[in-house]
């Protein structure tokens, strides 16, 4: 399994939480990611910091992140929501999100995929090149 990529960076003013995707600000400050619309992702903090404290941010290769709403096990094309969770849910309208990663289910008993619910920390395999998509 390759092995994940991740930068050293500082919190923005509002600080970040562990598991919540990231977007850069400035420099090597970086904030929470607003919602599904907010295509500057670059990926999910591996510490919670304080405003101007340190983190690690993970760039690509598997992380855990915040479930936003219940997903489905094997779902791809997960988006932001909001703050700096993931989902499976794409809004309407005909708006440009942030492709970020898929979601890799833990099996359970005879190898069964496992769903999860809103607030689970779930395992992704999050994409080191952005892709864009339109919802309809």
């Amino acid at each position: 399994m390759a092995e994940n990529i991740s930068i050293s960076a500082i919190a923005g003013s509002g600080g970040v939480t562990e598991y919540t995707l990231v977007k850069m600000s400035s420099g090597k400050v970086v904030a929470v990611a607003a919602d599904g619309t907010d295509v500057d992702v670059v990926g999910i903090a591996q510490n919670t910091a304080a405003a101007d404290e340190a983190l690690t941010v993970v760039l690509s290769g598997r992380t855990l992140a915040k479930a936003g709403a219940a997903i489905t096990a094997g779902a791809t094309d997960l988006i932001g929501t909001t703050g700096g969770k993931v989902t499976a849910t794409h809004p309407g309208g005909g708006e440009v999100c942030a492709i970020v990663g898929a979601f890799v289910p833990r099996s359970s008993g005879e190898g069964a995929a496992q769903d999860c619910a809103s607030g689970d920390l779930i395992e992704i395999q999050l994409y080191g090149n952005k892709q864009t998509t339109r919802s309809s």
